[in-house]
Parts: C-alpha cells; sequence; structure tokens
C-alpha cells in the first residue's frame, strides 16, 4: 500500500517549470497535501504554500467541473453576506451608542466604542485563530449585547462610559476577527470580498444614523438601547452559521508566543504600521472638523448633511471599485495605495484653502474615493508582506493604530482650528505616503514563517 500510494503521489507532484500542479481528481488533491508516515498511515502535512498572492481565484482548481465550481462560488458568497451583515450590525451600533452618549451624557473621551472596539482587535484577532472563530464570534454577540443592556441602568456618565466599553469590547470580538476570516477564506485572495464586507460596515453606520435619530425622537435612550441589544444578538446565528464554514489551512495562522513576537523583525511591517498611524488621523480629520469651516458651517442643514453623506457613499464605492481594480488587474496593491493616498493628501491641502461649499463637496468626495484603499487594502498589503498565516497578529497591530486615533481625534476636535486640522490632515497623508514609499528601497527579507516543501499547494474552498 505504502509503495502504491508513494508511486501515485509522485505522479501528480508538480514539477519545476509548471508549477503549481492541480488536479480534477478529489483523491489527487488530497494525497498532495499528505505524507506516508512510518506506520503506513496518511497524515496531513503541517506546512502548506497557498501560493502566489498574484493567483486571484481561490476557488477549486482550474480542472474542477463547472458543478463544483458553483457549489464553492455559493459558499463563499454565503460568507460574503454573513460577514457583510455582521459589519453591517456592528458598525451601525457602535454609532448609535456614540450617538446617545453625545446627546445624553458630558462624557469627551473621543469616539469612545469605535476606539475601544479597534484596540482590542489585537486580542480578538489571536485569540480568535488560538481557540477558533466560532467561539469567539459566538462570544462577541453576547459581549456587546450585555454591555448595551446594562446601559438600560445608567443614569451618571461613570455607567454609560462602562456601558460603552463593554459592548466596544463585544464588537471588537466581532469585527476584526470577521474580516480576518473572510481573507483566510479567500487565501488572502479575495480583495472584493473584503471590500463589499468593509462597505457594508460603512452603510451601517448611514442606516444607523436614520434608525436610532428616529427612536430617539419617540422612545426614550433606555428602551432605544434594549432595542439595540436585540438587534446585536442577532450576530450570533449569523456569526454561527458563517464559522461553519471551513478555513482553507490545517492549523492556526499563529503558533506561539515565538511565532507572534517573530512578526515584529519584519522592518517593512514595522514602517506600514507606522504609515497607518499617521494616515489614521488624517482619515478621520473630514468626519471630525469637515462640519466646521466656514463655508461649510455657513451653508444649510441640508447642504452639510448633503456633504457627510457624500463622503460615506464615495468611501462605499472606492471600497468596491478599487478592489475590483485589484482583483482583475496585476496592480501592486501597495504602490495603489500610495498613489491614492497621495492625492488623499493633496486634495485635503486644497480642500483647506476653499470658500465654496460646491468645490469642497467635489474635493470630499475625492478624498473619500482615494481614500478606501487605506483602508480596505490593508489584509491584502499584509498577506503580501508577510504571509497569510501571520495575518491575525499583523492585522490587530494595524486596528490598535487605528483605534488610538479615534480616542485622539475626536478629542482633539474641541481644541484645533478646523482649517488648521485639515491642513494637517493633507501633511499627515504626505508623510503615510512617504514611509509607506520606503518599503519598496528595504531588501528583501526570509519569511517569516517555517520553511515549507517546494511544492505549491492550493485548497479548495469547501
Amino acid at each position: 500500500m505504502k509503495t502504491a500510494l508513494k508511486g501515485l503521489a509522485a505522479k501528480i507532484q508538480p514539477n519545476e517549470t509548471n508549477r503549481p500542479c492541480f488536479c480534477g481528481s478529489t483523491m489527487a488533491n488530497y494525497l498532495q497535501l499528505m505524507d506516508i508516515s512510518e506506520n503506513d498511515q496518511l497524515r496531513p502535512s503541517p506546512l502548506i504554500d497557498f501560493g502566489p498572492l498574484e493567483t486571484l481565484d481561490p476557488f477549486a482548481s482550474p480542472t474542477a467541473s463547472a458543478g463544483t465550481r458553483a457549489c464553492h462560488q455559493k459558499t463563499a458568497w454565503r460568507v460574503v453576506v454573513a460577514a457583510v451583515y455582521c459589519c453591517f450590525i456592528v458598525d451601525g451600533i457602535a454609532g448609535s451608542i456614540e450617538l446617545i452618549i453625545y446627546k445624553y451624557s458630558t462624557i469627551n473621551v473621543g469616539s469612545l466604542v469605535n476606539g475601544v472596539l479597534l484596540v482590542v482587535a489585537p486580542v480578538a484577532c489571536v485569540l480568535a485563530d488560538k481557540f477558533g472563530y466560532r467561539l469567539l464570534l459566538s462570544i462577541g454577540p453576547i459581549t456587546a449585547s450585555t454591555g448595551i443592556a446594562f446601559g438600560y441602568f445608567a443614569n451618571d456618565d461613570i455607567l454609560m462610559a462602562t456601558s460603552a466599553v463593554i459592548a466596544g469590547m463585544g464588537l471588537g470580538l466581532i469585527y476584526s476577527p470577521t474580516i480576518i476570516y473572510v481573507t483566510a477564506f479567500f487565501n488572502g485572495k479575495g480583495a472584493l470580498a473584503v471590500g463589499i464586507v468593509m462597505s457594508g460596515s460603512r452603510m451601517g453606520g448611514i442606516v444607523f444614523s436614520f434608525f436610532t435619530g428616529y427612536l430617539l425622537e419617540h422612545v426614550n435612550r433606555h428602551e432605544v438601547l434594549l432595542v439595540l441589544s436585540g438587534i446585536c444578538m442577532l450576530c450570533f446565528p449569523i456569526c454561527h452559521a458563517m464559522t461553519q464554514q471551513t478555513l482553507p489551512y490545517t492549523e492556526p495562522l499563529t503558533s506561539g508566543k515565538q511565532s507572534i513576537l517573530r512578526i515584529y523583525h519584519n522592518h517593512a511591517l514595522l514602517l506600514y504600521t507606522l504609515a497607518i498611524l499617521s494616515g489614521a488621523f488624517a482619515f478621520l480629520v473630514p468626519v471630525n472638523f469637515l462640519k466646521d469651516l466656514p463655508a461649510v458651517a455657513n451653508s444649510t442643514m441640508q447642504l452639510r448633511f448633503a456633504v457627510l453623506v457624500a463622503l460615506m457613499c464615495a468611501d462605499i464605492i472606492g471600497k468596491i471599485v478599487w478592489n475590483v481594480c485589484l482583483d482583475h488587474t496585476g496592480w501592486n496593491p501597495l504602490k495603489l495605495h500610495n498613489v491614492c493616498i497621495f492625492f488623499c493628501g493633496a486634495s485635503m491641502f486644497m480642500m483647506s484653502l476653499c470658500q465654496d461649499i460646491w468645490k469642497i463637496l467635489i474635493l470630499t468626495i475625492a478624498n473619500a474615493f482615494c481614500a478606501a484603499p487605506f483602508i480596505s487594502f490593508a489584509t491584502v498589503i499584509l498577506t503580501k508582506l508577510l504571509d497569510v498565516r501571520q495575518l491575525p497578529v499583523a492585522y490587530g497591530q494595524i486596528q490598535l493604530m487605528s483605534g488610538i486615533a479615534h480616542f485622539v481625534v475626536p478629542f482633539l476636535a474641541a481644541y484645533i482650528n478646523s482649517r488648521a486640522a485639515i491642513l494637517s490632515a493633507g501633511g499627515l497623508w504626505m508623510i503615510a505616503t512617504l514611509i509607506a514609499t520606503l518599503i519598496f528601497f528595504l531588501p528583501r527579507q526570509a519569511p517569516l514563517s517555517e520553511p515549507v516543501p517546494d511544492q505549491e499547494f492550493k485548497l479548495s474552498v469547501m
């Protein structure tokens, strides 16, 4: 048996001139991922190379039947739709809680819920990878719903802040692991899928702003919090159903403290993290300072609202358009990211000089459209710089930088002139562009993961 299996496996090994080699046979694909032990038992190979990032099709092998590929496509889209729903609820509820805090509290600690949501990302991503995404994505909705419901009994600022922190922690256990799950499900190659999922969070912010505002006009805030708590619990069955799908690797992406710490030896990751920190401060400036520009502040309420809605809609469209381009072209994601944030900086410089509301509206749309890759390309760039197996730690670090900005920028809105803030945002975008460009001048580093066999394998999405 051992000799026969080895002979069959030898026939399907990829050669040096034509790699990777895919086989339509399920048995052949299975044998590619196996090695033979001394007691004639098959055991999974612990190291799997997911192939080059440029391989855009995350589904079955090219020789798979049309029915098999259609089944894989349906499975993948079910995961995407579930992830969109989760991000829609998370961002919408986070914005709703902050709206309630703004109206009924004197707390001034920046964007509290969104800040906590992102700051817990490093812990959430590693825990999800270690203990399983289903477990953590089940705990998240329960924690968030409990925190929101606790706000029903909060009658002072301290209790409201405590409720917001607990809710933010629970939402953080949902948001970042969901993004990682989708990225890993597509082997780091589904840029469009990630873009759609991240667009769902922005859509949630828009829809829930109207929904919560309407509820607050008709019922008191305590009852609104109970409604939001119930809506949050709806994420539980969706998350549970989404994580029933098998991820395309056989072991956790990260393994052990040493593996986690080794990721910080990558100089490209450190530079990219600094670029994210600088860009995160600039990214939040339009939302927090644009309304205070003289041309905007002196306009009608409807026009000010149109500026903010245009900003959000341009962000949604940008995330989808840029990620479609990335999936269907050979563009380098980091180069495209750098070009886009450079234009973000240029638009902010021009916006600080504008006196006309319509010019500001056009520049706002251009800025939001170009800033979309700054958020939606993060997982693709990290997969390119590192390896999909180091993605949870790296992405958690990136989200931590954004969380710091969410605490600081809204807090500074009460103390900094709007024109000076927008001008500074242009400078921060340029700094982020410069730092990210330095990555191309670094010497190429060896992979941080363990050595993999010469063969390149690719798992079908099951």
